[in-house]
């Protein structure tokens, strides 16, 4: 991996940190953020699993399995809203 290659994936999951951060700040004042939200913002900014497992102190197996089910739920919420 080139050094310019490494900083740009660098650069981009220490803003996904940052905005994960931001969100858990706001969503104290609000409402209390959900494991499997602060997952699925992790996965949907492009992280892996194991890059997720680490961030939230948590095995890789355990987050497969939420992102499994959060990709189920989608799924289904899709296929009721085009009324399948």
């Amino acid at each position: 991996m080139e050094e310019k290659e490494f900083r740009e994936q660098l650069l981009k999951k220490l803003n996904m940190i940052i905005a994960l951060l931001i969100d858990l700040r706001e969503g104290y004042t609000e409402k209390e953020i959900t494991l499997r939200e602060k997952i699925a913002t992790l996965y949907n900014a492009g992280l892996n699993y194991k890059e997720i497992a680490q961030l939230l102190n948590k095995k890789p197996s355990y987050i497969a399995v939420e992102i499994s089910t959060i990709k189920k739920r989608r799924e289904k919420l899709k296929k009721a809203l085009n009324g399948e």
